[in-house]
């Protein structure tokens, strides 16, 4: 995604609740010079959605808890620009 982002000149921020797991993503993202890119966030996704500015995000990639989406729901509405919101139909649970 982040290269795709890139002649855009978009901007991604990326959340994980795993200290562990945004330092190997961190270092990919370094490895592939994509770092610059992305903002990363240690986060659940419902604390990141809940404090995420309104009207913010053009385009949402969920890949998290699925039983969790309609929860959020409410937050995505917020958030979201134009209403993309793309979700994963499967989940790792990174803890």
């Amino acid at each position: 995604m982040a290269r795709a982002a890139l002649p855009g000149n978009a901007t991604i921020d990326a959340v994980c609740p795993s200290p562990e797991s945004l330092e190997v993503i961190s270092q990919h993202l370094q490895e592939c010079q994509l770092l610059h890119h992305v903002t990363l966030h240690q986060s659940t996704a419902a604390d990141f959605l809940q404090q995420a500015p309104p009207n913010h995000y053009d385009f949402i990639f969920l890949n998290a808890d699925r039983n969790q989406y309609a929860a959020w729901w409410t937050d995505l509405l917020r958030i979201s620009h134009r209403l993309l919101v793309v979700c994963n139909a499967a989940y790792r649970d990174w803890e």
